[in-house]
This record gives structure tokens, sequence and C-alpha cells, in this order.
């Protein structure tokens, strides 16, 4: 067999890229997983992520175990391990991608080799230079409802509000009517945590898809008379298709996540997606812009006298629609107003019991301080509400077997 040409292996070395995701993506899943201890532990955390196969999660772990002087030479013996796992799943993959690519190039075009010169070598030189832009952006999974989901990678960020930013968003507040500190405080204080990674979904969601939940026998039929009075779905976006699913209470929204392979976020794996790795103050950036977001100025200023159909705003930096307005979305935390300051470094949980949950995001009837990623808000988990609904998460030990794309930007 000849060899291909120069272009030819850039194109699928690069092509190779999408095809170790897809790969490391696709590991079987481990039985074992992070105990309850493991939450203060980064080294306990390094060896749940290297029985559950994720290689970069437990190298980068294992380096806050190392900076942590948290049993050193274990540390190192399991970043060592991680990155020869990694270095090993890479050379498979490209030589699996360069073997399947080298064969159906010849039985395409019936040729032993692609030429440069050729118009298949600019054909190649131009999906190389489209699988190297896609290979930056945010990755998505396909689960089993078709909704995709963003990879967040493992990482630190600064949860809360400093105390500066709870004084401007009063100050903001007071502006525009009756306002209290009170509500904004358990926002601090602001604190640098660690998460693993995990997927999120893209969307909030949507009726169409909690439909199929209910037609399969997984989900209860919505019932709308229990969702305010004077509620009129019928011809209303809140039964459109496209719209988010609302009126479900949280045990409802566990039940859809479960069903679709998943679970809720956690308060801290929310704040984290909404506000990216560069921690912006909205999920669109730093400055207030009242296009972005479906909230309650009052009006239609935004598009929209309610709900919107999922999507109808920009993404941000994780590929994340409507992380900002349209309906607040439940979490899996219990309500603390103190919790930031109590909580876990790693893997921050909420309390172990509560009377409220913490939903997040805001809705198409609150301020712009509701839009801040950093927002906190709460509700009673039997409560269905017009304005309330969810996105699923997932941990790496849950993927299985599934697709890997890319966002488009």
């Amino acid at each position: 067999m000849k060899k291909l040409s120069t272009l030819g292996v850039c194109w699928l070395l690069a092509s190779s890229l999408v095809a170790f995701s897809l790969g490391c993506s696709n590991q079987e899943d481990s039985a074992s997983s992070a105990n309850d201890e493991s939450a203060e532990d980064p080294l306990a955390m390094a060896r749940a992520a290297l029985a559950d196969r994720q290689w970069e999660d437990a190298r980068a772990l294992a380096a806050l175990a190392i900076e942590a002087n948290v049993e050193v030479e274990a540390a190192k013996q399991i970043m060592q391990r991680a990155v020869a796992e990694t270095n090993n799943r890479v050379r498979l993959e490209q030589g699996e991608a360069l073997f399947a690519a080298d064969q159906f190039i010849k039985a395409y075009v019936k040729v032993d080799s692609i030429d440069a010169d050729s118009a298949y070598g600019s054909r190649a030189d131009n999906l190389s230079m489209r699988i190297r832009q896609a290979a930056a952006l945010p990755e998505v999974v396909e689960r089993e409802t078709g909704e995709k989901m963003s990879r967040i990678l493992v990482g630190n960020f600064p949860r809360g509000s400093s105390a500066k930013e709870i004084e401007r968003t009063f100050e903001v507040c007071e502006k525009s009517g009756d306002c209290e500190m009170k509500w904004f405080e358990s926002e601090g204080p602001e604190r640098r945590i660690t998460l693993g990674s995990y997927f999120i979904d893209r969307h909030e969601v949507s009726v169409s898809q909690y439909s199929a939940c209910v037609a399969k026998g997984g989900c209860k039929a919505i019932d709308w008379e229990t969702c305010g009075a004077g509620l009129n779905v019928e011809g209303s976006p809140f039964a459109a298709a496209a719209s988010p699913q609302s009126c479900v209470s949280w045990s409802e929204a566990v039940t859809f996540c479960e069903w679709a392979g998943g679970r809720l976020p956690t308060e801290a794996e929310w704040e984290r997606a909404a506000t990216g790795p560069d921690d912006t103050r909205f999920p669109w950036g730093a400055t207030w812009n009242d296009r972005e977001a479906n909230w309650g100025d009052g009006g239609a200023s935004d598009g929209y006298e309610s709900l919107a159909p999922v999507g109808s705003f920009g993404s941000n930096a994780e590929g994340l629609f409507d992380m900002a307005g349209n309906v607040y979305e439940w979490t899996a935390d219990w309500y603390d107003p103190n919790a930031y300051g109590d909580s876990p470094k790693l893997d921050p949980r909420g309390p172990d019991a509560g009377t409220s949950k913490v939903i997040r995001g805001g809705d198409f009837t609150r301020d712009q301080g509701s839009m801040r990623g950093a927002h906190r808000n709460r509700a009673n988990p039997e409560v269905r509400d017009k304005t309330v609904g969810f996105r699923c998460a997932k941990s790496p030990s849950q993927l299985g077997k599934v697709s890997v794309a890319h966002a488009p930007k």
C-alpha cells in the first residue's frame, strides 16, 4: 500500500482528533465512583476519575493533590498512569483513523494516494481547515433524546459574588423598584472552587422532549391546573412544542433527567456553565444587554411577551443557550443562604436536607440582576410554576455510548 501524501496525512491527522474524542467518550463505564468523602479530597477524586477511565480529569485532579501536598507520591503515580493512558489512546486512535481513512480514500477516488495538486487534494485541504476550526469549539454529545450537551472541563472558577458586586447589583435593583439587600447576600462570599468535568444540556428541556417522555411512560403528564390561577395554555407559548417545559415540580424534573440517562446539575455546576471559562457577569459577557435574554422588561422589547422557544438567543462561551431568562431552572441542591462560606472547595453540594431547592437563571418576568450568572433563588420542590423549567446534566460515568460533535458558533 502506497503512503498518503503530506497533505493527505495532515488531513487525516486533523480528522483523528475527532476520532480521538469519540474513542475517549465511548469508553465502558466503570462501576467505581467517588464516595462522599471525595468531595474534599482531590486524591480520592483523582482515583475515581482513573477508575472511570477519565484520564484528563485524573491528571488534573492529581496535579491539585500534589499542589495541596496530599499524598504526593500516590498522586504522582496517578498522574503518570493518566499521562501514559492518554498517550497510548492518542497513538491508537491516530493509527486506526489513518488506516480507515486511507482505505476509504482509495475506494472512493480509486487511487492509492491524494495528490496535493488534484481536485481531491484541494478538498482535503479545505476539510482539514474546517476540522481544525471545529476542534476548538465546545464539545457536545448527543444523548437518547436527541438533545446535545456541552462538556465542561475539569477546573476551578470563582463561585459567587464579591461584596462590591452585591452592592452594585443592589443599587441597580433599587432604581427600578423596591429591593432588599438580603436578596443578594446569599451570593457571597466569592470563593474559588474546583469541579470535575461534566456534561450539560445546551438547551432547556422543551415541551416536545418532555412529551416524548410522557408518551413512553417515563414521565407524568403535565397538570396545567396546578400551575397558577388563570393560566390558559391552549394556543399559548406554554404548550408550544419548542418552548421550555415549565410547570414541573423538582421531582418531576429529576424523573425526566433520570429517564434520559442523566441528572439535574448541582448549583455549582450550573453557575460554572452559565459564567463560562472566563467567569463573565452575564452569560454573554461583562456588560448588560437587554437583547441577549428573555427577561421581564415590562413588555416585548426583547421580542417575547412570555416564553420564547428554546435557543432563541445566542449561546455563551460553552455553547449553552438561555442560561439567563426565559425560565428559572431547577438544580439538584437544597438551598442554604450560607452555603458559599461553608461548602467544600472541591465539587461542593448543597446541604443534605432543606425546605427549598435552588433555582437559577432568572425568568421572563425578572429584572437584569436576575440575569447574572451568580444570581441565586429558591422554590418549594413541590411547586409547579409557569416560570420554572430545567435542563439536565451527566457525569462522565453516565455517558455510555454516545456520538460526539462540535457546537456551532
